[in-house]
């Protein structure tokens, strides 16, 4: 399943906000998460490494969790999903970032997904939230037409 969406993550106590494209997935992937996730009490979101950082996270400041997460317990964030044209289709406060190491797309889980009552339909490479259908990013955008810091955790960066 591709299918991929504008997303934003702001750390609430720094008003750090940073614009990415996700790879929206159901958590099912080719590595399982670790079982030692599951005590996590609200949605989270996984991110590579590389997020974190520009966010300001310390690798200091986080809790290991299953030898290969770490988890963000000092900051709160929000994230904001936007439709291939830039209009904000779903905004979520209070998300706890999950980190894991040797990751390069930007996930978004099946606990998020659920909470945020969106459905990915892969056969219309398309995902719907709240009854409205939302195009993958890349099926309406050309990669050549997006600004590169957006690609810059999915495999279309190295097309441009």
């Amino acid at each position: 399943m591709v299918i991929y969406a504008k997303i934003a993550i702001e750390r609430e106590d720094r008003k750090i906000k940073k614009t990415y494209i996700a790879l929206l997935n159901s958590g099912a992937g080719l590595s399982v998460y670790d079982p030692e996730i599951d005590f996590l009490p609200i949605l989270y979101i996984l991110v590579p490494w590389g997020v974190g950082e520009e966010l300001g996270i310390k690798r200091e400041g986080l809790l290991r969790r299953g030898g290969k997460y770490w988890v963000d317990t000092e900051s709160q964030y929000v994230v904001y999903l936007y439709d291939p044209y830039d209009n904000l289709v779903k905004c979520m406060r209070n998300v706890l970032l999950v980190i894991e190491d040797g990751l390069d797309e930007l996930l978004i889980p099946y606990e998020f997904l659920a909470i945020a009552k969106i459905d990915l339909k892969p056969s219309k490479h398309a995902w719907v939230c709240e009854g409205k259908e939302i195009p993958s990013f890349f099926r309406v955008r050309n990669p050549r037409d997006v600004e590169k810091g957006l690609l810059k955790y999915t495999r279309y960066r190295e097309y441009v």
